[in-house]
C-alpha cells in the first residue's frame, strides 16, 4: 500500500498545475450557477435562462443577458465563490451562534 501511494504521488501529483483558462471556462458555462438568480428571478425564468444556456451553447451570463437580466444584477448575484457558503443572493448569510 505504501509503494502505491509512493507511486501515485509521484506518477499522478507530482508536478501537475491547474489549467486556470480551462477551470473558468467551465465556472462560466456551469448552468448550476443559476440557483443563485433563482430567489431575485425566480425559478421559471432561472430554468429557461439554463435551458437557453445550453440550446444556444452560451456561457450563463450570455443567457441571462439574452433573457433580460440585467449584467450589473448577474454580477452582483452570481459570485461562484460565494455558492460554495450558506446563503442566498437576497439572504446573506449570518454567522452561526457558538
Amino acid at each position: 500500500m505504501a509503494d502505491m501511494c509512493d507511486h501515485f504521488r509521484e506518477f499522478m501529483i507530482e508536478g501537475t498545475r491547474l489549467n486556470q483558462a480551462k477551470l473558468k471556462e467551465n465556472i462560466d458555462r456551469s448552468v448550476m450557477m443559476v440557483t443563485a438568480l433563482s430567489p431575485i428571478i425566480g425559478y421559471d425564468k432561472s430554468a429557461a435562462i439554463s435551458y437557453y444556456a445550453i440550446d444556444h451553447d452560451q456561457t450563463l451570463k450570455q443567457a441571462a443577458m439574452a433573457n433580460g437580466v440585467s449584467e450589473d444584477l448577474f454580477d452582483k448575484v452570481v459570485i461562484p465563490i460565494a455558492l460554495t457558503r450558506p446563503g442566498t443572493a437576497d439572504v446573506p448569510s449570518t454567522p452561526q451562534p457558538s
